[in-house]
């Protein structure tokens, strides 16, 4: 993925979902948006959070224009 450039737009938001009686997932999504207003990348990242602090990066989906990688962690 190529990073943004000095004038586009990086927004990044969460989502917080309950996963289990002990757990919950945290999807964090980046939009990167050139001087234009269209989307030129976006990242998804879903993480598996307990009370304790515990984190486990379950998975990694990066989209651009031309391709799209999904890593999911075992």
């Amino acid at each position: 993925m190529n990073p943004p450039t000095f004038n586009d737009t990086l927004t990044v938001t969460y989502k917080l979902d309950a996963d289990t009686t002990t757990s919950a997932l945290l999807s964090l999504i980046r939009v990167d948006k050139n001087t234009a207003g269209v989307v030129v990348s976006t990242d998804t990242k879903v993480i598996r959070i307990t009370p304790t602090g515990s984190q486990k990066l379950l998975t990694d989906t990066e989209t651009d224009a031309s391709s799209s990688l999904i890593v999911i962690y075992q």
